[in-house]
């Protein structure tokens, strides 16, 4: 992940966001604090969360298989705001992100896992998924 100066003639930061190989990032969006909400797909359990995380564990991170995750850097990119693992026992990887006035995450990507973390009571389909975060909870 990096981050350039308004001229783009130097670096605010720069820095790996991952845990090795197979880990993509798809799509980036920033709150009004001017931290970094990234999204996209890891295939290596090591990848980074954080304490309190939601989802700790990649539940398909085998080689071939990925989970989508969500990490916010903070706006120095010296640390994690949060990091999570998104998804289940199959391939689920994060494409687009949004981030609303209030600090929630909206997650777009493709799920093919039939255990994907939902939420009850919220639409169910198993090929597209939305998932929502909120900063701080």
């Amino acid at each position: 992940m990096t981050k350039l100066n308004p001229s783009g003639s130097a670096l605010v930061y720069s820095t790996w966001l991952g845990g090795g190989t197979g880990d993509f990032a798809s799509a980036v969006a920033l709150d009004s604090s001017d931290n970094a909400y990234v999204t996209g797909g890891t295939q290596n359990s090591t990848f980074p969360y954080t304490t309190g995380a939601f989802q700790t564990t990649c539940g398909s991170c085998s080689g071939t298989l990925s989970n989508a995750y969500v990490t916010v850097i903070n706006a120095a990119g010296s640390g994690y705001v949060y990091s999570t693992f998104l998804g289940g026992d199959s391939s689920d990887e994060g494409f687009g992100i949004a981030v609303d006035s209030s600090g929630d995450a909206y997650v777009t990507g493709s799920a093919t896992s039939s255990n994907f973390p939902r939420k009850i009571g919220t639409v169910s389909h198993l090929r597209w998924f939305r998932r929502r975060f909120r900063l701080g909870t």
